[in-house]
């Protein structure tokens, strides 16, 4: 049965004290295309030997990132539903070399997703990357779509493409930064065994992407604080519209505003805090170019909801979280997240336009295996609040479990 999984990885460092090591970690998430007219699909035994996934990974110890190759494993599912998908994890993430000594090479593949990128520095406050990335499926867009909270499989469509980018990065390292970046990308469509017969799938079609980010970093004298305001200009080429496009509405060009925030605290050795926000907005937004909200996989999470269940124009998003360290390799977490958002005006039935406001709470457990040298498990369970009121599943429950290991 034809399965592709797209997953994210990002590695994270917090500053060492007197006397002790600082703490590195990993945040990862993941969607997934299903291709499969009726029976529910199953992923492989050796995902299902995890009981569940979750979202982040922290690896104690020195405070440059230890490993070249980091790996991620994992599973996740939305407890006693016929609807949510289940989110498989599987992520290779390679780095080698120096951007000022002959090169920084980055290889991520991302179960179904490669990218390969190759960052050299031009002098001490500038930096350029050319990468190419290679997609199976389609992410996010040809499976994770919902009619109140109902699963649209007659709808659904797989995909795949090829990308080439180039990115500039100035003052990479500094408290201010520029980044610039360009990409094309030509996708191609096919309809699955559960598209329904005369659905008009999205066109195949080239695509170009421009980004330009500005950062502060290091706020309130933490390193791993961040503001950011990035927006992104596209167009696609070869653009004729689909069965879902937005009603009285060109989307071949859109734009795409995010601003961004990153905040940690450090109460004492034993006790952090982070809040994190994302205010996102546009013009011309389809669902494609549009955002996903929902589940610990999705683009933005809202942890407890499926996989990106909600598509919108306009998002406020704030996850927060504070964690006890109970020894060097235990930590327990306690979570809050939220987003109040427009939903994308779509021609799917009994969806779009509404204003909607959701949240969750959950709890997290990471878990050092001291037997493998510390190799982490973190256990996530999440509830979510305010469920559209057309859901035949009144509750949404989340569970997820990651294993990560580096070598």
């Amino acid at each position: 049965m034809p399965v592709g999984i797209a997953a994210a990885l990002r590695w994270y460092e917090t500053p060492g004290t007197a006397g002790r090591r600082g703490a590195r970690g990993l945040a990862a998430r993941a969607s997934i295309v299903r291709r499969s007219p009726g029976a529910q699909w199953q992923p492989p035994r050796w995902l299902l030997a995890s009981v569940a996934l979750c979202l982040l990974a922290r690896l104690a110890g020195a405070e440059e990132r230890p490993y070249p190759t980091l790996v991620v494993l994992g599973q996740g599912w939305n407890l006693g539903s016929s609807e949510g998908l289940p989110t498989p994890v599987a992520v290779v993430d390679h780095r080698s070399g120096d951007a000022a000594a002959g090169g920084a090479l980055h290889a991520s593949l991302r179960t179904s997703v490669l990218r390969v990128g190759l960052a050299r520095a031009l002098g001490a406050d500038l930096e350029w990357e050319p990468a190419a990335r290679a997609e199976a499926v389609t992410q996010g867009n040809g499976n994770d779509l919902y009619r109140d909270g109902t699963h649209a499989g007659a709808e659904t469509f797989a995909g795949h493409g090829l990308a080439a980018l180039v990115a500039a990065r100035l003052h990479p390292k500094g408290p201010w930064g520029l980044e610039v970046e360009g990409e094309r990308m030509a996708t191609r469509y096919e309809p699955t065994e559960a598209t329904r017969p005369g659905y008009r799938l999205p066109p195949d079609f080239s695509q170009d992407e421009a980004r330009f980010g500005v950062l502060r970093r290091g706020l309130g004298g933490e390193p791993e604080a961040e503001l950011a305001l990035r927006v992104t200009l596209g167009q696609r080429h070869g653009w004729r519209g689909w069965a879902l496009d937005p009603q009285g509405e060109d989307s071949s060009r859109y734009r795409k505003q995010e601003l961004t925030l990153r905040q940690p605290w450090r109460w004492s050795e034993t006790s952090r805090s982070a809040i994190s926000g994302d205010l996102l907005w546009g013009a011309r937004l389809d669902l494609f170019s549009g955002y996903r909200v929902g589940g610990i996989g999705g683009e933005r999470s809202v942890a407890g909801f499926f996989r990106n269940e909600f598509r919108a124009r306009e998002a406020l998003v704030v996850n927060a979280e504070h964690e006890w360290t109970l020894a060097s390799d235990r930590r327990l977490t306690l979570y809050a997240e939220g987003a109040q958002l427009r939903e994308l005006a779509i021609t799917l039935p009994g969806a779009g336009g509404a204003r909607r406001t959701i949240g969750s709470a959950g709890l997290g457990y990471r878990h050092g295996i001291r037997a493998l040298g510390g190799a982490p498990v973190i256990v996530r369970y999440a509830e979510g609040f305010g469920v559209p009121g057309g859901s035949k599943e009144p509750y949404r429950r989340e569970l997820m479990v990651l294993m990560a290991a580096g070598f």
